[in-house]
């Protein structure tokens, strides 16, 4: 048998049903921004130009996962306990006496992120 909602019930129960679709929403979107994050990780792990040092950029790689008030964030960074993070910009861009070995922009570029954001409103629907 179906609940009897009054119109002074209405709007309590409007919000209740919007905040139990944000939850699903929010959920959604930070498995699907982890999941992103891990693999961007993995893709700088296996990318990485790697030298004669013992310390690899390579290996330092991290993400984290947050929700804040603004959204959800994500970050991919290298361990600072690694102390091999200045490394990465030499890399990256080359120097004077280097050239430039790109790791970071197609690893970012490897990611369909536009086809992850459309499964995440796929799902909400």
């Amino acid at each position: 048998m179906a609940k009897n909602i009054t119109f002074d019930d209405l709007g309590t129960e409007l919000q209740n049903i919007v905040i139990g679709y944000n939850e699903d929403i929010q959920k959604a979107a930070l498995k699907q921004t982890k999941e992103s994050a891990k693999n961007l990780a993995n893709t700088l792990k296996k990318t990485t130009p790697k030298g004669r040092s013992s310390q690899h950029l390579a290996d330092s790689w991290k993400e984290s996962t947050k929700v804040t008030t603004a959204g959800i964030e994500a970050t991919i960074f290298s361990d600072p306990k690694k102390k091999v993070q200045w490394r990465a910009h030499f890399l990256e861009f080359g120097t004077s006496h280097s050239r430039a070995q790109p790791f970071m922009i197609p690893a970012y570029n490897q990611e369909d992120y536009e086809k992850k954001l459309q499964e995440i409103i796929k799902n909400i629907k």
